[in-house]
């Protein structure tokens, strides 16, 4: 349902067009501060940690990212450790507050 327009979702599910457009309106006006906040988590990071976890987010295997990057799969495994728990604190702490550059 990616690529379909509203009029041909409502008739999919039994709506109209009118209401599919404002539920869509809806989500997108929730989903715009949490798609800011996370990248304000992933750009927040020294330039090293951001590597890691832009690799990491995109799937890669921690071996792989060993190898591309030339860090030990431990170093590797540990910074995502660390990055997610900093991450969760974060967003926990500051829930709706704007993540600061060099927090």
């Amino acid at each position: 349902m990616d690529d379909l327009k509203p009029k041909q979702i409502a008739e999919a599910i039994g709506s109209t067009a009118e209401a599919v457009q404002k539920r869509l309106e809806r989500i997108f006006k929730w989903l715009r501060p949490i798609a800011h906040q996370l990248d304000e988590l992933i750009d927040n990071p020294p330039p090293q940690e951001r590597k890691i976890m832009e690799r990491y987010l995109d799937n890669q295997p921690l071996k792989e990212i060993s190898e591309k990057l030339g860090i030990s799969p431990t170093d590797v495994e540990v910074c995502v450790k660390r990055v997610i728990m900093r991450w969760k604190k974060t967003v926990t702490q500051n829930a709706t507050t704007r993540v600061k550059r060099g927090a």
